[in-house]
């Protein structure tokens, strides 16, 4: 059995939302140190329901070094409807940040999570059902590690630890 840097590259075309919620799980289940979601708004991969919810936290305790960061463009979706994330968000302050992008990278329209690194599921089109998962692709990854860190430059924080109220 190798590392993880020697495995073999896989990459699988992904169609239909439910086939998306399946190909995030799974770099969910095998993520260590470094999660980086990049979508329009999160709300079309399960990201509230208990399971997520579960392998998320799982995952944020295994390290104090595991984090998770979301860039959005709009967040009204993770304010409102999206409590379970907001709940991961108040117990690991420290691990977790929700941003949204401003007016300089509204444009951008695919979607996309990196994990470790090495894996990344790559929705090309937030309008359209297409993706691809792959697996074991450091130069894939490193490219869209590369989109999510300029993405991140041209947004501000979103979502707060905190609640704020009278």
């Amino acid at each position: 059995m190798g590392t993880e840097t020697e495995e073999q590259t896989t990459t699988k075309a992904i169609s239909g939302f439910s086939a998306m919620t399946q190909a995030i799980d799974e770099l969910v289940v095998n993520a260590t140190g470094r999660i980086a979601i990049f979508d329009r708004d999160l709300a079309d991969y399960g990201f509230n329901s208990a399971e997520r919810f579960n392998r998320l936290k799982v995952f944020l305790l295994a390290s104090r070094r595991n984090h998770i960061q979301i860039v959005v463009h709009r967040s009204e979706y993770l304010e409102r409807d999206c409590t379970r994330m907001i709940i991961l968000l108040r117990q690991f302050p420290h691990a977790v940040s929700i941003s949204r992008t401003l007016p300089e990278a509204q444009r951008v329209s695919d979607a996309f999570m990196v994990v470790n690194g090495l894996h990344y599921f790559h929705r090309f089109h937030s309008d359209q059902p297409g993706a691809e998962l792959a697996l074991y692709d450091e130069s894939g990854s490193s490219e869209l590690q590369r989109r999510f860190e300029e993405i991140l430059t041209y947004s501000e924080p979103a979502v707060g630890a905190t609640v704020l109220g009278l």
